[in-house]
Parts: C-alpha cells; sequence; structure tokens
C-alpha cells in the first residue's frame, strides 16, 4: 500500500493531532502485514472505510508472510463489521493460508454470527486444510451445534472425521457414557470396568472373566445395599420412625 503501516488513521482527516480520532498501532513485528490487515485484526472499522475508499481494493486480498489476508485476520478475531466491509467490497472468502486454512477454518469453532456471513457469502463448508481438517470437524471440537446445523444446511457433508486420518474429534472419541458392548471402528468397551477390546470375542471372555464378575458382584451388592436402605425408610414412616424391630417388639 501507499500508506505506511506506521500512518496514523486520523491522517485521513488531517495532519493535525486534534483530528486524529482513531489510529492503527503497528506490531512490534513485520510479517508483510498492510495497513488494511492492521485494521481488520484490531477490528478497526472506520480506519477499515478509509483505505478502503481512498486506496480502492487492490489490496483487499493480499497476503502476509503466512499468506493470511485481511479477511482471514478479521475472521480470526471475530470481528464482523470488519468482515462485512471486506465482503461487500469484494474480499475473497475461501482465500486460504499456507497451511490451507481459510477464514471460515478460523470462525467456526468461535463465532457463529462470522461463520453465518461467509457460508451465506459461499465460502467452501467441506474445504480441508493440509492437515484434513475441515469446518465441520473444527465445529465438532469446538461443541459449535449452531454451526453445525449451518454447515449442514449449506450442503456440507455429514462428517466429522478428519479427511486425512480418518479420525473423529477427541471430544466425540468419549465413550465413558456409552453403554457396553458399544461398537466403533470394530472395537468394543465394557463401561463396567472401562475395559476396550478389539473383537466381540475378546468382549465375551472379559464379561465371562474374574475382573468382570467382580465388578458386577460389587454393582449388584450395591444395588442390594441401597434397596434395603429404601425399604428400611419406608418402614419407619410407616410406624412412626421406629425401625421394623422396635414396632413389632411394641406389639
Amino acid at each position: 500500500m501507499g500508506i505506511k503501516s506506521s500512518m496514523v488513521a486520523g491522517s485521513f482527516l488531517g495532519s493535525h493531532p486534534s483530528n486524529c480520532l482513531y489510529r492503527i498501532t503497528p506490531a512490534s513485528y513485520n510479517h508483510n502485514w498492510t495497513d488494511l490487515h492492521y485494521a481488520a485484526c484490531q477490528g478497526n472499522v472506520h480506519v477499515l472505510h478509509r483505505i478502503l475508499f481512498l486506496e480502492g481494493i487492490r489490496d483487499i486480498d493480499t497476503k502476509d508472510y503466512y499468506g493470511k489476508s485481511p479477511l482471514y485476520w478479521a475472521s480470526y478475531k471475530g470481528h464482523l463489521a470488519c468482515m462485512e466491509d471486506l465482503i461487500r467490497f469484494g474480499a475473497d472468502v475461501d482465500s486460504v493460508c499456507c497451511h490451507g486454512a481459510s477464514p471460515l477454518h478460523v470462525a467456526i469453532g468461535l463465532y457463529p454470527d462470522c461463520s453465518a456471513l461467509l457460508i451465506k457469502h459461499g465460502s467452501n463448508v467441506d474445504m480441508a486444510d493440509k492437515w484434513g481438517v475441515t469446518p465441520m470437524y473444527l465445529a465438532a471440537s469446538n461443541a459449535q451445534t449452531h454451526c453445525i446445523q449451518l454447515l449442514l444446511s449449506a450442503g456440507a457433508k455429514p462428517t466429522y472425521r478428519n479427511r486425512k486420518t480418518g479420525l473423529v474429534p477427541r471430544q466425540l472419541a468419549s465413550t465413558s457414557s456409552r453403554p457396553t458392548g458399544w461398537r466403533r471402528n470394530s472395537k468394543y468397551q465394557c463401561t463396567l470396568c472401562n475395559v476396550h477390546v478389539t473383537s466381540k470375542e475378546q468382549l465375551e471372555s472379559h464379561v465371562n472373566g474374574a475382573r468382570h464378575k467382580t465388578k458386577e458382584h460389587a454393582a449388584d451388592r450395591g444395588k442390594g445395599k441401597a434397596k434395603w436402605e429404601q425399604r428400611s425408610a419406608e418402614v419407619k414412616a410407616e410406624n412412626g420412625g421406629q425401625s421394623e424391630e422396635k414396632a413389632r417388639d411394641s406389639t
């Protein structure tokens, strides 16, 4: 850009300090950022307007050292107003960084409104980065159910798996609440003992083994004790607070 990265936004309104309403504070490093990168990353809509109106859109998709565009940074930070302006001026919603991630990748896990905006303007909902990670995978990793619905409504493939590894997010791989014998990828689990095996035969062998029997017996004893305590409480209530034996002796 023609404007140096250290220029203040107020210079658009005049050089006098009293006219400097908005400032861009340059970062302490330089990764080929333009003024548009700074404004988008900091959410400074006023500066972004002035840059776009005065200098045009020639640098709207300019990438920094890591291949990240101003729209990418606005999406990463969740600056919805900046994203709207950049898209209105024609920013590429599918511009990817050096790792293959798009603005939707960095917005989908944290900012449903920003994600909805990108999807509305045609962002590729099935795009995978260099590691095979899709927006659906990231939405599932961050429990963004609304974003998952947005992706599905836009035609995204209904799978949470990594495109390269075939794995689902760790958050979905937890099996602590699944029933005995739950099967995923040819693996079985006994939730009572928290034991994982690779075949149905191994699961049956475990269920018939001493470890499982001991756990099962302990669980049954616990249930029996709970029933006994419940029955004792009912008897006391019937006999005005006396136990069954005292009630029998009084008669």
